[in-house]
């Protein structure tokens, strides 16, 4: 586990294996896999204004999320290093 965002009874988990989950933390269960990283994952923040997850990794991409169906929106690839966190404001 390389990265958590908590917010109200979900939490998003980012993952070595290069994929995020988003957990319900009543039921314990995987609500939703987002899947296209091609390296570990090392930070998430939901940006729930936009009702959007944005990821970073080993892969040196960061990705856009939609936080409802984890249907990647967006991927910005020209990051010279890894992407270790990200923070929005």
């Amino acid at each position: 586990l390389d990265g958590v965002f908590y917010h109200q009874d979900r939490v998003i988990t980012a993952s070595g294996d290069s994929s995020m989950r988003r957990w319900n933390i009543v039921t314990g269960q995987v609500e939703l896999t987002f899947l296209g990283h091609q390296s570990a994952v090392t930070a998430c923040v939901l940006v729930e204004q936009r009702d959007e997850v944005v990821s970073g990794s080993y892969d040196k991409t960061v990705r856009v999320w939609s936080a409802k169906s984890g249907e990647q929106r967006h991927q910005l690839e020209e990051h010279q290093g890894i992407i270790y966190d990200l923070a929005y404001s």
